[in-house]
């Protein structure tokens, strides 16, 4: 029984994390102030992440896994993706992932932008790369 509600609780909290990304991705909509009440979401899904992992954490550490960052944000300043990057890369050290690169797509706030820019050529390299 107690596998079946740990199991419950892991699927609402994947649902939730889902839902949150999906809201943060919606500039347009939700508006500046949720979407940076989401960007706080967003830290707390990667510590989910990071929660979840440690209980798998020397499993992970002998498979030798790759990891890579692809995101992109609408805004172009030089700063936009310090924190994220900085936490992706504590992650990677943390669960000792092999880093294969990060894409950061600045600037890239409609899908017709992210398709028109550089981005999605580096993205492809990097994946034919892994």
């Amino acid at each position: 029984m107690r596998a079946k509600q740990t199991k419950t609780i892991k699927m609402i909290a994947d649902v939730c994390m889902t839902v949150l990304l999906l809201c943060l991705m919606a500039y347009q909509v939700t508006g500046e102030v949720l979407h940076e009440w989401f960007g706080i979401g967003m830290s707390a899904q990667l510590k989910a992440l990071v929660d979840r992992f440690c209980a798998f954490n020397s499993s992970l550490n002998s498979r030798r896994l790759k990891s890579a960052l692809l995101t992109v944000a609408w805004n172009a300043d030089d700063w936009t993706f310090d924190a994220l990057s900085a936490h992706y890369r504590t992650l990677v050290r943390y669960i000792h992932f092999e880093d294969k690169g990060m894409i950061l797509g600045y600037g890239c706030g409609t899908p017709s932008a992210t398709k028109r820019s550089r981005y999605p050529d580096e993205a492809y390299r990097l994946g034919k790369n892994l």
